[in-house]
């Protein structure tokens, strides 16, 4: 589990704006052909944003890492069935 927090974490301090997003969150915690749950990659990503967020200096960066979590949001049934009843 904490090694792909620290993953996400190397993704979120390292990686290029463009590769910052939910969906490459979901191909790093993957094992080989198999997905986790949706659940945990949530978590994984919530944690790995909040340990980042105090290590990023640079604002771009700091928003794109941010916007991770709208992605994620987005990406809960729980939410989706929120957006639609209030549609």
């Amino acid at each position: 589990m904490t090694i792909l927090i620290s993953k996400i974490e190397t993704l979120f301090l390292e990686g290029s704006l463009e590769a910052i997003c939910f969906a490459t969150i979901i191909y790093l915690t993957r094992k080989e052909t198999t997905i986790l749950p949706l659940k945990d990659i949530k978590d994984f990503a919530e944690r790995a944003v909040n340990s980042s967020l105090d290590k990023i200096t640079d604002f771009e960066r700091r928003m794109k890492v941010l916007e991770v979590l709208t992605q994620v949001r987005a990406a809960s049934p729980e939410e989706r069935h929120c957006q639609n009843f209030f549609s």
